[in-house]
C-alpha cells in the first residue's frame, strides 16, 4: 500500500474515535490601577485583579474542573527604548482566589439565547 493510502486510513480511524471531550475556562479579565508611589525607594505600587469565568455544568455526565485557589503571576520589565526586546523577569507573586460566586451570564443580543440551565462560575 502505498504512503498516501496509510495516511489516509489513519486520518479515517482518528475521525471515528470514540468519544472525547474538555473543560476549561469560558474567559477572564486581568486589571490593574496604580496604587501609589514612594519616591525614597523609587517603587510604583499597583493593585491587581484577575477575574476568571469557567462553565460549571456537569449535564454532560462529565465533572467540571474546579478553579485554582492561586495563580503565579509574573511581572515583567521592559527597556524603554528598546520595546521590541525581550523583557525581563522583574518579579512573581501569588494571587489567591478571594470569591467564589454563581452568575447569571447576561444576554444583550435578543438573537443569543441562554438555557436556564447554564451554569457560570465566577472567581
Amino acid at each position: 500500500m502505498k504512503l498516501n493510502n496509510y495516511i489516509y486510513l489513519l486520518l479515517v480511524l482518528l475521525g471515528l474515535s470514540l468519544n472525547s471531550s474538555a473543560s476549561h475556562l469560558m474567559g477572564g479579565d486581568v486589571t490593574y490601577s496604580f496604587t501609589s508611589y514612594n519616591a525614597s525607594t523609587n517603587l510604583y505600587t499597583y493593585s491587581i485583579r484577575v477575574e476568571v469565568y469557567r462553565y460549571c455544568d456537569s449535564s454532560s455526565g462529565t465533572t467540571p474542573t474546579q478553579l485554582d485557589q492561586s495563580i503565579t503571576m509574573g511581572i515583567y520589565s521592559q527597556n524603554p527604548t528598546l520595546p521590541n526586546a525581550n523583557k525581563s523577569l522583574y518579579n512573581s507573586l501569588t494571587l489567591n482566589l478571594t470569591s467564589l460566586n454563581y452568575i447569571t451570564p447576561p444576554s444583550t443580543n435578543p438573537n443569543c439565547h441562554i438555557g436556564s440551565t447554564v451554569c457560570v462560575q465566577q472567581g
